[in-house]
């Protein structure tokens, strides 16, 4: 992955979990802690049109229902964060889906978007993911978040 995609991740992710999830991309890429991650949800959606390609965020599962919680306004214990805990990361990934394909490709680009998918992946899994060379891991709220862009 080119530095100029890289860096439009980054800062794409930085003002959408600011601005809808009211969560803190700390400092990106710099002192990113080793974490165990045991359990974690990743979210997918492809597009078509000017190019082809999908976009990818994978979130740990503490940070899962804290995303809910800030989204929905409530207290992490609440039994419909948990209920609508998958809607809440498929909504994220729409808009930095949206911001992303405005801030790479420009307004006037059309495209169309499928239905986020949910996947839940175990440690193995979230590991050789994060291990991917276009992979870009990202610390949110102290937790690890990985971002992936492609496209053809």
């Amino acid at each position: 992955m080119s530095n100029d995609y890289r860096e439009h991740l980054i800062a794409t992710a930085t003002e959408v979990f600011e601005k809808f999830a009211f969560m803190f991309v700390d400092d990106a890429e710099k002192d990113i802690k080793e974490s165990d991650v045991s359990m974690s949800v990743q979210s997918t959606m492809k597009f078509t049109g000017e190019k082809e390609g999908a976009i990818m965020i994978a979130v740990p599962d503490d940070l899962h229902l804290e995303l809910a919680a800030n989204v929905l306004g409530m207290d992490m214990g609440d039994e419909m964060v948990v209920e609508q805990a998958d809607d809440a990361v498929k909504e994220l990934l729409n808009v930095f889906s949206g911001h992303m394909m405005t801030t790479v490709f420009g307004e006037e680009a059309l495209f169309n978007f499928c239905t986020p998918e949910i996947t839940r992946l175990n440690a193995m899994q979230w590991q050789t993911l994060k291990n991917r060379p276009d992979i870009v891991e990202i610390s949110v709220d102290d937790h690890p978040v990985l971002l992936q862009f492609t496209f053809k």
